[in-house]
């Protein structure tokens, strides 16, 4: 009886869905005021608020389902210690492109521009955008570690115990992988 949670590679993905979620979510409330909106439409605010909804959370998603439901495919183990490296890099890098976004929509940053440097009332966020480039440039190449993982754990992750989670969901009662072990 009781329950202590486990800080799995695939809980933190999943904690992580619902920490990125909310934050984008929040910014929401901001868009669903009409006056407001009228600023912010069309500017890096909005970018801000839909892409770590539908793009960033969508991913930590699919991430903890991977990591949780590997075992059951492959017969194997990913690795835990990549795998959290993977989650925190993820986590504070997604943060780090689209929370200073935010600030850009403040700022009247508009979005499908090119060049920001030829309008003057956008030079006091080239900064903001150098920073955010460089943040997402950063963030793809984490995904490198996952894919390392990924690969490397189908060929050479250890074997996998018949409910490494220890859940009492009906997938791990039985011994069915895809791949038998």
């Amino acid at each position: 009886m009781g329950g202590a949670m486990e800080l799995t590679t695939a809980m933190l993905f999943a904690l992580g869905f619902v920490s990125i979620f909310v934050t984008g979510g929040l910014s929401g409330i901001f868009l669903g005021q009409p006056q407001l909106d009228a600023y912010f439409d069309d500017t890096y605010f909005v970018v801000a608020h839909f892409h770590p909804i539908m793009g960033i959370a969508a991913l930590f998603g699919i991430f903890a389902a991977t990591f949780y439901w590997f075992p059951i495919m492959f017969g194997r183990m990913m690795n835990e210690r990549l795998g959290k490296v993977h989650f925190y890099l993820t986590f504070v890098l997604a943060y780090s492109t689209f929370g200073p976004m935010h600030f850009a929509g403040f700022a009247g940053n508009p979005r499908r521009y090119a060049d920001f440097t030829t309008f003057d009332f956008l030079g006091q966020v080239v900064p903001l955008q150098r920073w955010i480039t460089w943040s997402a440039f950063a963030l793809a190449t984490a995904q490198i570690v996952f894919l390392w993982n990924l690969f490397h754990s189908i060929y050479r992750g250890e074997s996998a115990p018949s409910n490494p989670w220890k859940s009492a969901s009906l997938e791990w009662t039985e011994d069915t992988g895809i791949w038998q072990r």
